[in-house]
Order: structure tokens, then C-alpha cells, then sequence
């Protein structure tokens, strides 16, 4: 299995586009869908990729950042290292997983970056919330919420 390059949604849009066409001329010569025919894994791509885009269309985008001063700066950021020198300089730092939920439900927004790894993603960003340093070990972790 290769590399596989993540879709924009316009790719995402055209292969949809795609492979509705051969599924909608199959039936309109007579072919009558069932599980396992030769469609079946056109129908299936087909789910896969209306779901990404359901989900891409549902993103918000956080345009102005000035509303999370209260959130981690480089300032911060430098004032937390002085007051933990004990951090050796090849110390993890860590981001805490924060669930999808606080995205779709609570309707947390994204700053979106041009992808240093794939031409034509877009990586998504959002405010860190502060530092913190657990006595048990020297890495530093940072929260992305209160």
C-alpha cells in the first residue's frame, strides 16, 4: 500500500461527482444494487467521502484570535521555562487530546494552517490554554482547556 495524499474538499466534491456518474449509469441500464456486486465498493467510497465532506462543511474557522488573550502566549510560554529550570532542554512537550465533541457540540473553532506535510491539506490549529508540569517527570505538557 502507498502513500496515500489526503483529498481537499474539491477532490473530495469531484470524486463524488465521479463516482455518482457510474453508479447512476449502471441504473439506468437496468443494474439493481445488492451486497458484494461490482459497485459495492464505489457505494462504499461513496459513504466514506460524503461523510469527510458532511464533516469538513461543519469546521469553524477562528478568523480573529484576539478574543483568547487569556490563553498561552510566547510570553507565557518563556515565564513557565524560568520558573521550571529543571526542564532539560530535550523534554517532551506534550498537548493534551481534546475531544471532537468540544468542536461539533460546543462549537470551538479552528485556526486553519496550509499543510507543511501534504500540498493541498490544511492542518488545524487551536488556542493552547497554559503549561503545566507534573512533579512525577520533566516534560512539559500543555492544556488545550481549563
Amino acid at each position: 500500500m502507498g502513500d496515500k495524499k489526503k483529498m481537499t474538499q474539491q477532490e473530495i466534491i469531484s470524486r463524488i461527482i465521479e463516482l455518482e456518474m457510474i453508479v447512476t449509469e449502471a441504473v439506468s441500464k437496468g443494474h439493481m444494487a445488492h451486497t458484494q456486486d461490482e459497485y459495492q465498493p464505489y457505494r462504499e467510497e461513496l459513504k466514506v467521502l460524503r461523510e469527510k465532506i458532511n464533516f469538513m462543511s461543519e469546521v469553524i474557522v477562528i478568523e480573529d484570535l484576539s478574543k483568547y488573550e487569556d490563553y498561552l502566549t510566547v510570553g507565557k510560554l518563556k515565564k513557565f521555562l524560568e520558573k521550571h529550570p529543571e526542564l532539560p532542554d530535550d523534554a517532551l512537550v506534550l498537548t493534551q487530546r481534546v475531544e471532537d465533541k468540544y468542536y461539533e457540540e460546543n462549537g470551538w473553532g479552528v485556526v486553519l494552517k496550509e499543510s507543511a506535510w501534504y500540498e493541498t491539506e490544511q492542518e488545524q490549529y487551536h488556542p493552547a490554554w497554559c503549561c503545566v508540569k507534573y512533579n512525577n517527570d520533566n516534560n512539559l505538557y500543555i492544556d488545550l482547556h481549563y
